[in-house]
């Protein structure tokens, strides 16, 4: 069998084509790996790029918050401190009051004050109120005397009320002896003061603490015989001998307190509360919960199931900060602050899932944002590709013209050479070559005719 043996026009065209396959092809190779690679890190930097994005998104929104509930609760700390300094102040102011018209008796007359039992009495009017033991027992002329001579302390109790028009509060003093003398201001200026059931201001909280503290004092939360939760503030008073005579006391409506640690709220899920010097809550926004005050009031500080039990005893030591903390079974950001000068501390809080909800969200539109990026990116690639394989099949076909027409160009003057050459060889000895190329194929071509 003869063996085939390709002709030069062929090997010069494979040679010519496999030279420029192979160009082409190692050409393809590099730019397909390194298109890949540069994929490959636009992906990744897509994605890191993503995640820094949605980290600096969740860290700028807890920075934010913890910015803001710091402020909240050094603010709000500072109000309600101030607030109860208020009454203190006017608790003191009263209760100097007291000793002055006792102990220079002769320089004040006699006042007769309604007996809220025998008179209608008024928002903002002032009234004297009996124990009911001190009536039993008959009032003597000398209580008659002190009573109407402490009933100067009404223009003082007066002035002090109104800091309270609108709100409910009363300014008071409880004498030793048996009596009160209040002015109460309601909601409603005009409303009618009724008193709900007997009572002995000796045995009220406010002028107990008070007289066993010897100092001023703020009362626990109570449930004032007015009908409306309170804590007070109350000061021992004492008469010209410098023996105690009464407490003098003003109360404040936890509901107006309440206003103060609500209104501006950071949130749908924040909870304001304040704590007092035995680490129970005596404010709060919240109904439920370890935060929502009780009736049976626990310290917080030995109360270690509810997770709380670390940031209440720092709290209570007067020290302010910003923790992360799990309570009743949620995360919470709490910021608190001191009121050094009532011994309280209050804590704003705000559940972490709340400052993060918007960070969620952005992380939803940044996958969203990287996806399509994704595809832009697959769609740019694989686009790519296409448009250098049509452009390399482009190519290849015209350089495959090309690679013909060359070779033919090259190969027909050796072919017309080996033809003329035979017909010689043949006996055609007037055989002329007329091969004209200018190269060595024309000498070759000339020395054959020569020859």
């Amino acid at each position: 069998m003869k063996k085939f043996k390709m002709n030069i026009f062929r090997r010069t065209l494979l040679l010519s084509l496999s030279t420029v396959l192979m160009s082409f092809l190692a050409f393809g190779i590099i730019s397909f790996f390194n298109m890949k690679e540069l994929f490959r890190k636009s992906m990744d930097n897509g994605k890191k790029v993503g995640n820094l994005m949605t980290q600096f998104t969740e860290d700028f929104a807890v920075k934010q918050a913890k910015d803001r509930l710091s402020s909240l609760a050094f603010e709000r700390s500072r109000r309600i401190e101030q607030g109860m300094s208020e009454l203190k102040k006017d608790t003191e102011s009263i209760a100097f009051h007291m000793h002055q018209i006792l102990s220079n008796s002769e320089n004040y007359k006699e006042l007769t004050i309604p007996n809220v039992k025998e008179k209608t009495i008024y928002s903002g009017d002032p009234y004297i109120y009996y124990a009911p033991e001190v009536e039993k027992n008959g009032i003597s002329e000398e209580l008659r005397r002190e009573a109407a001579l402490s009933s100067n302390i009404v223009d003082i109790l007066t002035l002090c009320s109104r800091r309270f028009i609108g709100h409910q509060s009363t300014s008071y003093i409880g004498s030793k002896k048996g009596f009160i003398i209040l002015v109460e201001t309601t909601l409603n200026n005009r409303d009618t003061i009724t008193v709900t059931e007997e009572y002995d201001p000796r045995e009220r909280p406010w002028y107990k603490e008070a007289e066993e503290a010897n100092k001023t004092i703020v009362t626990d939360f109570y449930m004032s015989m007015q009908g409306y939760p309170a804590v007070s503030c109350a000061t021992p008073y004492y008469d010209a001998e410098g023996k105690l005579a009464g407490v003098a006391a003003v109360d404040a409506n936890i509901e107006s307190l309440y206003e103060l640690i609500t209104e501006d709220s950071l949130g749908d899920t924040s909870i304001n509360f304040t704590l007092n010097d035995k680490g129970e809550v005596i404010l709060s926004s919240t109904k439920t919960g370890i935060f929502a005050v009780s009736k049976n009031p626990k310290d917080l500080r030995k109360d270690f199931e509810s997770g709380f039990a670390k940031e209440a005893i720092a709290m209570v030591a007067g020290k302010s900060g910003i923790e992360l903390l799990k309570a009743d079974g949620k995360e919470y950001y709490l910021a608190y602050s001191p009121m050094p000068s009532l011994g309280w501390s209050f804590g704003s809080l705000i559940e972490r899932d709340e400052v993060i909800r918007p960070v969620n969200l952005a992380k939803v539109i940044i996958k969203e944002l990287s996806d399509n990026i994704t595809i832009s990116i697959k769609s740019f690639f694989f686009n790519h590709i296409s448009h250098i394989l049509i452009a390399i099949a482009i190519i290849l076909v015209w350089l495959l013209w090309v690679s013909v027409k060359d070779s033919k160009k090259f190969v027909t003057p050796i072919v017309e050479l080996t033809n003329g050459v035979k017909e010689i060889a043949k006996g055609n000895l007037d055989k002329k070559l007329d091969i004209k190329t200018d190269d060595e194929i024309e000498v070759l071509a000339d020395s054959v005719n020569n020859m």
